[in-house]
């Protein structure tokens, strides 16, 4: 009788045990031929390695579709935010040329610059001709000199920004115009109806702007600065001696919104497309996760807050006595240690998260001690949770072989 309740148990634990590897699976996308240089998938679902076949010589391959030819040098790829388009630089015996899924564009320069795309999916790309920087967009050059940070596009494609340094201050150079000149700027990029949003600095004192409206008061410092993708809602955290605020601005408000005073505020983040903000707020050496003005425990140490990609769930992670995973404000204990470095992936409404470990990708279910998990692997990239198939993917490498990791957890 003994012997059949434990044979039973075990065939329970077998069929259980089963049931949660068949939620994962792996594709092997590189069979090792080539050793890989570098790999990692895409937020947008493309995946693309950088390998070389023979001394000297690199290949980009993008979704398993390798570049015309093997080149001398070659650049990470820039995916376009609506997954349509990528680029990259390559640079052959006839020198450096622009890359993309359709075509192969000559750049006679004396150095690359940057590839940026918009959420419309227009890109911009530069090149150095000696000091002058030659800058791309929509069929038209712009030539300038000592830009400083990145290119930012508007919304609706039709704009480009970026900082430039001139003697005794800076601007904001658009392809419409120019801004009034300060002593710094931090340029946060455009709201929906063409205008920039940034902070700037004259003397000691720093103000919000939009456009040329200034749209705060005055503050030691601005620290962080966002605005959402589609420039609906932005925020800023402002410094004065000691202390430390976060302001969102958005329609919806007559005036920006405040959250209450802290003596530190980092890790601001915004909701995709609703007027809200999150950040961890410290008041005498306790961190706390804030939603707009809602407090949540944040634990002795806590990872970056984050939104899920439809903006559904607040997430973070964190340690207190245990480790644990908070979804809008809700604390659940784990069982297993969390990496508060390296970010998770979430599906959105349902039960699970997903993790990087040293040997793979494994899922986790918050409530209940379940774990599923795939292809044991040397080397394993950030997960993601991709809307579009509905699964956590990552790529594992084993020595030059490369596999699509996924799991799917249908609710």
């Amino acid at each position: 009788m003994i012997v059949k309740l434990v044979l039973g148990i075990l065939f329970i634990l077998l069929v259980i045990t089963s049931a949660k590897a068949d939620n994962c699976r792996d594709e092997m996308i590189l069979d090792g031929a080539d050793s890989v240089v570098l790999c990692a998938l895409d937020t947008t679902d493309h995946w693309w390695a950088i390998t070389k076949p023979f001394s000297g010589a690199y290949s980009l391959i993008i979704d398993g579709e390798p570049s015309p030819k093997n080149y001398e040098d070659l650049r990470i790829p820039v995916f376009s935010p609506n997954s349509i388009g990528w680029a990259a630089f390559v640079r052959s015996v006839t020198g450096w040329q622009l890359l993309t899924a359709d075509s192969v564009i000559p750049i006679e320069c004396t150095d690359i610059g940057e590839i940026a795309f918009g959420q419309s999916g227009e890109m911009v790309y530069s090149y150095m001709e000696g000091t002058n920087e030659v800058v791309v967009f929509k069929g038209k050059t712009y030539r300038i000199q000592q830009r400083l940070g990145d290119f930012f596009i508007s919304p609706d494609g039709t704009q480009l920004a970026c900082v430039i340094g001139r003697i005794g201050g800076q601007y904001i150079y658009t392809t419409v115009g120019e801004s009034q000149q300060f002593d710094e700027i931090k340029l946060g990029g455009f709201w929906y109806d063409g205008t920039t949003f940034y902070a700037a600095r004259q003397g000691t004192q720093w103000k919000v702007y939009r456009g040329s409206e200034a749209i705060s008061g005055v503050c030691e410092a601005v620290t962080e600065l966002t605005i959402n993708p589609t420039g609906t809602v932005a925020a800023a955290v402002c410094t004065q001696p000691q202390s430390a605020q976060a302001y969102l601005y958005s329609d919806e408000y007559y005036e920006p919104l405040e959250s209450k005073r802290y003596d530190a505020i980092t890790n601001l983040v915004l909701h995709p497309y609703a007027a809200l903000m999150g950040f961890r707020g410290v008041v005498n050496s306790v961190a706390h996760l804030v939603l707009n003005r809602t407090e949540y425990d944040g634990g002795k140490e806590t990872s970056k807050p984050f939104f899920t990609h439809d903006g559904s769930e607040f997430v973070y992670c964190g340690f207190d006595t245990e480790f644990f995973i908070s979804f809008n404000g809700k604390k659940y204990v784990q069982n297993a240690a969390i990496n508060l470095n390296q970010p998770c992936a979430v599906m959105p409404r349902g039960s699970t998260y997903c993790v990087a470990t040293s040997t793979g990708m494994v899922v986790r279910e918050f409530e209940k001690s379940y774990s599923y998990a795939g292809r044991m692997v040397d080397a394993v990239d950030i997960p993601r949770y991709s809307w579009r198939n509905g699964e956590y993917q990552t790529l594992g490498k084993i020595r030059n072989r490369v596999f699509l990791l996924k799991c799917r957890m249908d609710e």
